[in-house]
């Protein structure tokens, strides 16, 4: 699987990136990614027939080869689903997407378990790896409907990505083994193993959370690409919302790294769990690595995600070479978080030189989760030690849940706590009140006081925003300026009333569709944006009563 996963990785084209990033999403677009992904998927096939015989030699295992040539065959089948799919990502709804891949997956497995019971043939890995694929693409037609057509007419809106996009896969592929390429020269082979197994487990953060937080970013910065100080906003609050997502996790799992090797590998690999809880610890400062790449896909400037991507390359390269070679693995997970440090230092560089966004801003809207991170990781740490003395078994697995609740809750409290000393700052925590609220069906977090606080400011931002929208419908200005301060703060009000659910009067529903109309018109944010729709809908719905 290796060698797939490395070729696949080099040989990625930024198709769905661009097409969330265009602002028309015309046939021909779909048939020029539709093409691109054929050619990628039919190449793929093609370079992995290849080397199928050098990597069985360098295997020491004939076998291997036409399983490599075979394996081929599904990643033409990958670059075959419906690219229609990728609106529901434009629309922030990935509900659809993942239930193509959780059913993808579920067919991968039951099938390569049913072909290993019956035959106890090593084909099984073939036969999961290409039924997964298979129904994947078969239910993007269906959830999207597309007729297949050979085009390359739309070229020109792949290639100004496609470049730097293919360099920094290609850099990212030296980076993701590199670490593992160096330890295998100056450490024991039983060292080089659970490391190993230690950094796929602390992969998995990376795989389910941050991956598809990136993937949000991208639609949501595209909507607001030509409006500067809004494109800012966008970006400090992704930033802030992937720190409040995996800075707990990746912390989470450095705390509960022994519980988690012995529940999943047994008792056997426990010496990994140190290494697991290393590596752990330095990824949380690779929480930027998604939303400033994204940021600078949208902004057409994607040289920037490669030199990010670079930089972190040249400083943790001779960083991992030294520390393997004077301190082994506990010098590379130190090198690692140092490297990764750096990283986040970088990504602030390139977030400024594209936006101008002031680096005490940027700093501002992370800061609080690694501040209730570090309370968590030091209420738990007596835990994790009690944990530890417990035999693997159901004790050990309920243990462990409960701890992780109780991790859960005190970094919340944390959170709010520090959100609250820090002025309520606009941020996830907003959000989660908000769904608190909604929840326990109450106005206010902590009591009556807290509900009339939060009611007297939003009913004041009620008349505000109806004062400025029949001045907006009054004067025009919606068709005298393209996009003036006053339509920025229309939006941006009738955005923080839409985040607490709170309906719209019928006069801000018609001025928020003349600005958006007039700001689409001249090629801003898209005319079908959410603002829009949901002032459509709320007229419909109020004459509909």
């Amino acid at each position: 699987m290796i060698p797939i996963f490395i070729v696949e990785m080099i040989t990625d084209l930024p198709i769905s990136n661009s097409l969330i990033r265009t602002h028309t999403f015309e046939r021909g677009a779909l048939d020029t990614a539709f093409t691109l992904s054929l050619i990628r998927g039919i190449g793929i096939a093609a370079m992995l027939l290849l080397i199928a015989k050098p990597f069985a030699e360098f295997s020491n295992d004939i076998r291997v080869a036409p399983l490599v040539a075979a394996l081929g065959v599904g990643s033409i089948l990958r670059c075959l689903s419906s690219p229609a799919a990728i609106k529901f990502v434009r629309e922030l709804d990935f509900r659809r997407e993942i239930a193509m891949d959780l059913l993808g997956k579920i067919a991968s497995f039951s099938s390569s378990v049913a072909f290993a019971v019956t035959t106890q043939s090593y084909w099984a890995i073939a036969v999961g790896t290409l039924t997964g694929p298979v129904v994947t693409t078969a239910l993007s037609y269906y959830v999207a409907p597309y007729r297949p057509r050979l085009s390359l007419r739309h070229w020109s809106i792949f290639s100004n990505l496609a470049g730097w996009h293919s360099l920094g896969q290609l850099v990212s592929a030296i980076s993701w083994q590199a670490d593992r390429i160096i330890l295998s020269r100056y450490i024991s082979l039983a060292d080089f193993g659970r490391y190993s197994v230690a950094e796929n487990l602390a992969s998995m953060i990376y795989s389910i959370v941050a991956i598809p937080l990136a993937r949000a970013w991208l639609p949501s910065f595209s909507s607001v690409q030509h409006d500067t100080a809004r494109l800012s906003q966008a970006y400090r609050k992704a930033s802030s919302a992937s720190a409040t997502i995996v800075v707990p996790a990746y912390i989470g799992l450095s705390i509960m790294s022994d519980p988690a090797i012995r529940i999943i590998l047994g008792n056997k690999w426990t010496e990994a769990a140190p290494i697991l809880s290393g590596i752990a610890a330095g990824a949380i400062f690779s929480v930027l690595s998604g939303p400033v790449s994204s940021l600078a896909l949208t902004l057409n400037r994607a040289r920037f995600a490669t030199i990010l991507v670079a930089a972190d390359l040249v400083i943790k390269l001779p960083a991992l070479f030294f520390a393997a070679l004077w301190f082994g693995v506990t010098g590379v997970l130190f090198a690692r978080a140092g490297a990764g440090l750096i990283s986040l230092v970088t990504g602030m560089i390139i977030v400024h030189s594209l936006t101008s966004l002031e680096f005490q801003k940027q700093f501002a809207a992370i800061i609080r989760p690694y501040l209730s991170g570090a309370v968590m990781y030091a209420s738990l740490l007596s835990m994790s030690h009690w944990l530890s003395g417990i035999p693997v078994g159901f004790n050990l697995a309920a243990a462990s849940i409960v701890t992780i609740l109780i991790g859960i809750v005190i970094y919340t409290v944390a959170l709010l706590a520090l959100w609250f000393v820090m002025g309520r700052p606009d941020g996830p925590e907003l959000m989660l009140t908000g769904r608190l609220r909604r929840a326990t069906k109450s106005k206010g977090l902590v009591g009556a006081g807290e509900a009339v606080d939060q009611a007297e400011p939003m009913d004041e931002i009620i008349q505000l925003i109806t004062a400025l929208s029949k001045e907006i419908l009054q004067s025009d200005i919606a068709k005298d300026e393209p996009f003036s301060d006053r339509s920025n703060v229309l939006l941006s009000a009738a955005q923080l009333l839409h985040d607490y659910n709170v309906p719209w009067p019928p006069v801000v529903c018609e001025a928020v569709i003349k600005t958006v109309e007039r700001v689409g018109a001249i090629g801003d944010p898209e005319l079908e944006s959410p603002l829009h729709r949901h002032a459509l809908l709320s007229l419909e719905n109020r004459s509909n009563g």
